[in-house]
């Protein structure tokens, strides 16, 4: 959306870049249609000291993306392995 082409307005790009927006939080992952996406949560300003992510959530999601993309490889490789013959 940085760049927003094809979009009618420039709306979300002006939003991005509001002066109160202190920190972005993003996360990366498969989509059903589009194959990747990606996420972005702003944040305005706060006291940097404040927790913004639960440590424990984080690291449950960042496995959760993680095992998703073994999964897919190993689904690709198993459909490229069928397509080519080389099932063993």
């Amino acid at each position: 959306m940085l760049i927003d082409d094809g979009n009618p307005s420039r709306g979300h790009r002006k939003n991005i870049f509001r002066e109160n927006f202190a920190q972005v939080g993003l996360c990366n992952g498969n989509h059903t249609k589009l194959t990747e996406m990606t996420v972005l949560i702003f944040r305005g300003r706060a006291n940097i000291s404040d927790p913004i992510v639960d440590e424990d959530k984080a690291s449950a999601l960042q496995k959760t993306l993680a095992d998703k993309e073994v999964a897919k490889e190993q689904e690709d490789q198993a459909q490229n392995d069928e397509n080519t013959g080389n099932n063993v």
